[in-house]
Formats: structure tokens, sequence, C-alpha cells
């Protein structure tokens, strides 16, 4: 499992080796959204989970499996975050075995108004 922080623009991130392109868009303020698609040839499980700061507590739950690509989204609201929170990625491994991946840290201030996409472009 690797640690990263979240790149502050459009960009291209490992995911336990995978491609998963992160795209940011404007959304509405007060509110963090995140959105999880997958490319038609991604088809094992894959997820996504929102972490609130300080007490590690999991706020949000995105996820796709099979023919369902997404998009998923969850509309978070800025007040359930502490001052750093990170999404943990999740995806079916051996024997498919839901195994949590990377992490990567943000600044929940940062993402405030805005939507984060995930799309997961090789498994």
């Amino acid at each position: 499992m690797a640690i990263y922080a979240l790149p502050h623009k459009n960009t291209t991130i490992k995911v336990d080796g995978d491609d998963v392109t992160l795209t940011y868009g404007a959304g509405e303020v007060g509110y963090i959204t995140i959105s999880l698609s997958t490319a038609q040839a991604v088809t094992w499980w894959k997820a996504v989970d929102t972490i609130s700061g300080v007490y590690d507590q999991s706020i949000g739950w995105v996820e796709t499996q099979d023919a369902d690509h997404g998009p998923k989204t969850i509309k978070l609201a800025i007040s359930k975050f502490t001052d750093s929170a990170h999404f943990v990625f999740w995806k079916a491994k051996f024997l498919g075995i839901h195994t949590p991946t990377d992490h990567y840290y943000f600044v929940p201030d940062e993402l405030n108004g805005k939507v984060v996409g995930f799309d997961w472009k090789t498994a």
C-alpha cells in the first residue's frame, strides 16, 4: 500500500499499478462530490472510500463492478471533514478478494465546491 498527496490538477494517477484519470470540475459550494467510473474493459470490482481526518472515519463510498461502469457519485458535506482527509482505493485482487490499495491525502477545504472524478482506465 502506498500513500500519496492528491495532485491539484487533472492528471493520471497510479493505483496499485493501474491508471486512474483524475479530473476536477465545478460542484456545489459546501460539498465535495466524488465520482467513480471505469473503462469498458475494467470489470473487476473497484471502489473509493472517503475517509475523514483525525478518526479515520469512512464518510462516503462509491463502487463499480462487472458491466456497471458508473459513474457512481456521492456528495459529501464539507462539515463532515476534519482538517485532513484521504481517499482509499480498493480493488478485487487474487480470488476476487476486496483489498485496500493506495491512499491519496487531501485538504478538504481545497476541494470545497468541486467534483473530484476518478476514471479507472486499466485493471
